[in-house]
């Protein structure tokens, strides 16, 4: 086997056990509730939102406080659950109810109700 190959081997090996999970996958892996839901804009835009409950082992409390976190341009909602600080867990753990939003046109929210972003340019004639 060429040293490149076992190189890149030993990197994939290496890597955080994180980085290849889904925004779910992590929330579980670190004990924590999911829930998507999909919301549709006005003009048609299918954005999905993201909603950490609490930790799994412990009761969910009804009527906390919310607190909703938004990416910032060219980032995803994954931003708020990345790194042993992950403001999202810390928020939960604080006692307060997280949402996470995920912008059109970003990873998490292309879905339209009659554009394909892939295939209809219509798609991206929209403004924040």
């Amino acid at each position: 086997m060429s040293y490149i190959l076992l190189h890149l081997l030993s990197l994939v090996f290496s890597l955080d056990p994180e980085s290849l999970m889904t925004f779910s996958e992590v929330c579980t892996y670190h004990g924590y509730g999911f829930e998507a839901h999909n919301v549709t804009t006005s003009d048609g835009y299918i954005l999905t939102l993201y909603h950490i409950p609490g930790k799994k082992v412990f009761l969910i409390v009804k009527g906390k406080p919310v607190v909703f976190l938004q990416h910032g341009l060219l980032n995803l909602a994954d931003t708020w659950i990345m790194n042993d600080l992950a403001p999202a867990f810390m928020f939960s753990d604080a006692g307060f109810d997280v949402w996470l939003g995920n912008s059109r046109g970003f990873y998490h929210s292309l879905g339209h109700i009659k554009w394909n972003y892939k295939t209809h340019p219509q798609y991206w004639q929209f403004t924040w």
